[in-house]
Order: C-alpha cells, then structure tokens, then sequence
C-alpha cells in the first residue's frame, strides 16, 4: 500500500505572496543570534518555506516573555495588523511570548506546517488594508 508523503522540497516565499496580508509566528527563542541561526538552519525544514534575502521580514527576541502588543508593536507596518493579531491572540489565550517573525506579503497557511514541535509555532496570516495619505489641498 502506498501513502502520500509531504513535499520534501521547501517552497519560496512567491508560493505564499500576498499583497497587504502578514504571516505571523511566535516563540521561546531568547534571543536575536539564536532567532538569526534558527532562521538560517531550521525554518524551513520545520515550515516548509525558505526565506530568502529578498524577503520582506522582520523579527525580535527577548529573554523574558512579553505581551503580544510589546512583541508586534516594534514591527514597522504593525498599525496594520496589531489589533487582530492581539485579539486572535487574546480568543486563543496567549497572553506573551518571547520571540516573533513577521513575514510581510506572504500569506502561509497553517496547513503546511512540517514540525508542529519547532520553537516557532504559526500562528495565522492577517489581511490588512494598506491605508494612503490624503491628498493634500
């Protein structure tokens, strides 16, 4: 009897592109070098998703756990996506953590997660509405 074996190949970060939506995960990792090694070493064999130096990305590590607006908050675009992530957080129960990657225009979905035991666990993609500035008279 044959079984369906998951994709052995990593995807790119095109495969998930989207325009104004913001994949998000969280974690334990204490630290920006770790965060870093962990990124360069393990992500994608845990997510299925390589990143490449092209891809708009952003991350932060802390020693302790913080609440998930301090995490997001830092994160240039977060006037976006802040207050649904907090609250899909808060529906959830996560109240902190102590790392966070945030992938911008990239749509991942929970599905494809490889390793559900990685330091970093999904935890959803965000649409958002890219606001423009107002003509000025």
């Amino acid at each position: 009897m044959f079984r369906l074996l998951r994709r052995i190949r990593p995807r790119t970060i095109k495969y998930y592109e989207k325009r104004a939506c913001v994949s998000i995960w969280l974690g334990d990792i204490e630290s920006e070098f770790a965060m870093d090694d962990y990124l360069r070493a393990s992500f994608a064999k845990d997510f299925g998703l390589t990143l490449a130096n092209t891809t708009r990305a952003e991350s932060a590590a802390h020693t302790q756990p913080v609440s998930i607006a301090e995490l997001l908050r830092p994160a240039s675009e977060s006037r976006y996506f802040l207050e649904d992530a907090a609250a899909f957080c808060a529906s959830c129960g996560i109240v902190s953590a102590k790392c966070v990657l945030v992938l911008y225009a990239c749509e991942y979905r929970s599905a494809d997660v490889l390793n559900h035991s990685a330091p970093l666990r999904f935890l959803k993609a965000f649409d958002y509405e890219i606001s423009t500035p107002e003509p000025r008279s």
